[in-house]
């Protein structure tokens, strides 16, 4: 902590939860030593629990957080600790895994163990170490010879953790978008496709002009009226679907999609995006810079960086 009360990753771990490796090293054991070096020196509670339980019986992608620039974080909440600790492991020859999807370029892994109640602590280690590794040649750490020098190399170099997690720090990348020429086959091929229910609509720009999204397009289809009416059989057979997919290629965007969707700007607060969502009852807000989009934070996205990532 410095004279301003703020927090900077070194203060969350010691040169003794360093360990350096010379030779390729299995990613499952290296996850169990680092959890062993954490319970050593700070008492993390039962860690063959933790590892079996929150590691090996989940689904290890979720606990396998991508930091760029071949490092990776695994994340382990829990209620035995009142502070955060991170344990560190460098390898100089890449980590061996089971999962095929870890990629072998990696040679820097973080574990982390944060107090269950605490999701903010969480978010502003998560990007602190984001921002420290985006802004570095990840070789400038492995290059430093022992534990001490590494921890006074992030000492140096890594930023303070932020008072405030923005949109920015922490949403989803924008996986899929149509562009606002496109036409209704394009918006089902792609729903359908990608199982996304909620499609932003951009112009050539990167402009967000709006989304489609499959409530209305069976709102297009099934119109109020019809809905409610107690007597099913005008429509029993899909007749109200067989004119819209007559006419899928020659219905263009404009004419379905919804230009009122939920934004917010990329350095507003993280959590306005899910006040906004509450209020709406909408399942999906988009960040933009300006009127660019930049990302999308889902109520799933929000509801996993909160309770379980």
């Amino acid at each position: 902590m410095d004279i301003n009360g703020k927090y900077s990753l070194s203060y969350f771990f010691t040169v003794d939860n360093v360990e350096v490796y010379t030779e390729q090293t299995e990613l499952d054991s290296l996850i169990y030593k680092l959890l062993e070096n954490l319970a050593l020196n700070y008492g993390i509670g039962n860690i063959k629990n933790l590892f079996t339980q929150n590691y090996k019986a989940s689904d290890r992608g979720n606990k396998c957080i991508n930091l760029g620039n071949n490092c990776f974080l695994f994340h382990f909440r829990i209620s035995s600790t009142d502070n955060p600790r991170i344990a560190i492991a460098i390898t100089q020859e890449g980590i061996s895994a089971s999962n095929t999807e870890f990629p072998e370029s990696v040679r820097i892994i973080f574990v982390l163990t944060s107090p269950k109640e605490m999701p903010d602590i969480y978010l502003k280690i998560y990007k602190s170490l984001k921002d420290f590794l985006t802004n570095l040649n990840v070789n400038a750490i492995i290059a430093q010879k022992n534990p001490n020098e590494i921890w006074n190399f992030i000492n140096q170099n890594a930023t303070e953790l932020p008072d405030i997690i923005y949109a920015n720090d922490i949403m989803d990348e924008v996986k899929v978008s149509l562009l606002e020429n496109n036409n209704l086959k394009d918006a089902i091929d792609l729903i359908v496709k990608t199982g996304y229910l909620n499609i932003p609509v951009v112009d050539l720009e990167g402009n967000l002009i709006g989304e489609v999204t499959s409530h209305e397009l069976m709102e297009v289809c099934l119109p109020g009226y019809i809905i409610w009416m107690n007597d099913m059989t005008p429509i029993v057979n899909f007749e109200p679907f067989q004119n819209m997919i007559i006419h899928e290629d020659k219905t263009w965007l404009a004419e379905i999609m919804n230009y009122n969707c939920l934004t917010i700007q990329k350095y507003e607060p993280f959590i306005k995006a899910a006040i906004a969502m509450t209020k709406t009852s909408v399942s999906q807000v988009y960040v933009l810079d300006d009127k660019k989009l930049v990302g999308t934070i889902s109520l799933r996205f929000f509801i996993d960086k909160i309770f379980r990532e």
